[in-house]
């Protein structure tokens, strides 16, 4: 074969040590000496050295799963867009996606796309010291070889490595082999044009959403590259909410809150599944952080029971950010929001003030002790009326409140999340308007001592709204001009219905499941055809009935169906005798 100076595509001396590897291949010597008498290389030398991103596309398309080391096996796919052009992808553990795209004659195009659907330049190649993985290029370059002898050692199936084969090893070996070789000796076989500064190609959204890389998949299961439909798939799946908090865990690791901060920040376990909302909220903010005028105020609205608040508090845990609340009410004023009253328990404590001639040698001391306020310029007089004060205090009957910080404030100003609930609920549609000067990171927020503090950079305002009842109010443009986006979640689909109920119910009998969904859907849809709207068939007495049966089994079925949804529908008898008929007539089964 022609010598040749090895493509910058292999120059990364890291991609040669296999500690990085899963077992059995982390141990497995760098050449093979092939036991079995057929060689395994093309470089006539008698052995094959294995490389770690060769071997990592390998063991993707050999049906290997897991995460190893940061590396996330099993999340990729190649698909063959024409006879020259094979374009593969890559989800890597920090939930963004690599995508590459290969065409035999040796132009290589690439991108890093974050969660949101931002496309960035691919790492520079060429440096030996610097350990770029290239594994999502080997999927390409190895989906643009599978035929002939090639394929038929993709294609036998999941590598047991409890027991490899020595033919598998030898297999393995050989792969490694010819893409290395052919990619530096034969250009004829895989040429691949790396420009002089290790620089690749953009691959660009507007090329990858017009389809122009879709074909026949051939490997794994595509998600950006999806098929003939033209566009990005997103995934049913619900992140868990180990998942989130690990794709978050960049951002998340700059925080320093204090212990009482901490106790702020919501808990989930690890298996939660992060309502897909509450990621889209939280992608978005996180991405657009170093933007000019990044995301930081949304409102999320939709139907009661929805499981809003509860997504906001999944965005509080992944994101690890204390979250505060305030709820709004039809008498809410604008000034509500910046400051509140709260009781005074405290109480002056005849003992512990101090004497007359403490603050007569010591007004600094002695104003500090009364008013708990540290003031150099304290003198006697200070300290007599401040005294007096706390003595009128004691013996006051009247009950005592103090001025204070608002949720609102305490949140925007320390970096936390704000989530201000039922905001449609305000008689008047000016309220919000008053806080419009205060959306951006940076704007001034008043305090209540006469001060002023600057809206933290990484303070967050979510508002949560219902729609449908009487008592919603509409939201003044203005208001609504402010939201980064406006999420509508009007109806939860079925999976995601029963999903979230075996979670919080622990109750998984599927079909008894699917039976309560019929009847409380049903139960829902005749009572909006007949006007039955005073009180609510929301997924929580779904919820409620699913937890009833759960003790109950099918004892007194009728009974919970009655308890947990009809009455919760309405209080008035004949109503409820017209939702249980409707019920016993369509559902008698039980």
């Amino acid at each position: 074969m022609p010598a040749s100076t090895t493509n910058k595509l292999f120059r990364n001396n890291a991609a040669w040590q296999l500690d990085k590897l899963p077992e059995p291949f982390a141990s497995m010597k760098n050449k093979n000496t092939d036991p079995n008498g057929i060689s395994p290389s093309f470089n006539n030398k008698g052995y094959s050295r294995m490389n770690r991103d060769i071997t990592r596309a390998i063991l993707n398309i050999r049906g290997y799963a897991g995460e190893i080391d940061g590396y996330l096996y099993g999340d990729y796919a190649v698909v063959q867009v024409s006879f020259n052009t094979c374009a593969a992808e890559r989800k890597l553990a920090d939930g963004t996606h690599e995508v590459c795209v290969y065409n035999s004659n040796g132009e290589l195009r690439a991108a890093k796309i974050s969660a949101t659907g931002r496309y960035e330049p691919f790492d520079t190649l060429g440096s030996p010291n610097t350990d770029v993985d290239v594994s999502t290029i080997c999927l390409a370059l190895l989906g643009n070889s599978l035929s002939g002898e090639v394929k038929s050692m993709l294609n036998e199936g999941v590598y047991d490595v409890a027991g490899l084969t020595d033919e598998q090893a030898n297999d393995l070996f050989w792969l490694n082999d010819y893409i290395y070789q052919t990619v530096n000796y034969d250009p004829n076989l895989l040429n691949v044009n790396i420009a002089a500064d290790g620089n690749l190609s953009l691959v660009t959204k507007k090329t990858v959403e017009s389809g122009a890389y879709n074909g026949t998949v051939i490997a794994g299961t595509p998600d950006i590259l999806c098929g003939n439909s033209g566009k990005i798939k997103s995934k049913s799946k619900n992140l868990t909410m180990k998942e989130a908090k690990k794709e978050f865990a960049a951002f998340s690791n700059k925080h320093d809150w204090t212990d009482e901060e901490r106790k702020l920040i919501p808990s989930f376990d690890d298996n939660f599944p992060v309502p897909p909302e509450a990621m889209r909220i939280a992608r978005r903010y996180v991405d657009s952080k170093d933007d000019i005028r990044p995301m930081v105020n949304f409102m999320w609205r939709g139907v009661t029971a929805y499981g809003k608040s509860t997504g906001v508090e999944a965005i509080a845990a992944m994101l690890d950010m204390p979250l505060l609340r305030m709820t709004c009410h039809t008498n809410m004023e604008t000034q509500n929001f910046l400051s509140d009253f709260v009781p005074d328990t405290s109480s002056a404590d005849m003992s512990q003030l101090p004497d007359f001639e403490t603050i007569k040698y010591d007004p600094v001391g002695a104003y500090l002790t009364i008013t708990g306020v540290e003031d150099s310029n304290a003198t006697q007089d200070m300290c007599l009326k401040a005294y007096g004060e706390a003595i009128a205090k004691q013996n006051s009957a009247t009950p005592r409140f103090k001025h204070v910080e608002s949720n609102f404030v305490k949140g925007i100003t320390r970096g936390y999340i704000v989530e201000i609930q039922e905001c449609s609920r305000i008689k008047d549609s000016g309220v919000l308007v008053g806080l419009n000067e205060y959306d951006r990171p940076g704007a001034v927020i008043p305090l209540i001592n006469g001060t002023y503090a600057k809206r933290h950079p990484d303070a967050v305002v979510i508002y949560t709204d219902n729609v449908g009842y009487e008592s919603c109010r509409t939201i003044d443009p203005s208001v609504i001009r402010r939201m980064s986006f406006i999420i509508d979640s009007y109806e939860l689909p079925k999976e995601r219905v029963l999903e979230r109920i075996k979670y919080n119910t622990g109750y998984t009998d599927t079909s008894m499941l699917n039976k309560c969904y019929d009847i409380w859907s049903d139960l829902a849809k005749y009572a909006k055809e007949h006007d039955i709207t005073e009180g609510t068939i929301s997924v929580n007495e779904l919820e409620m009935l699913v937890q009833s049966i759960k003790y109950d089994g099918e004892l007194n079925f009728d009974d919970n169906v009655r308890e947990c949804i009809i009455a919760k529908a309405t209080s008035d008898k004949d109503e409820q005798d017209e939702l249980y008929n409707s019920y016993f007539v369509n559902h008698s089964a039980f």
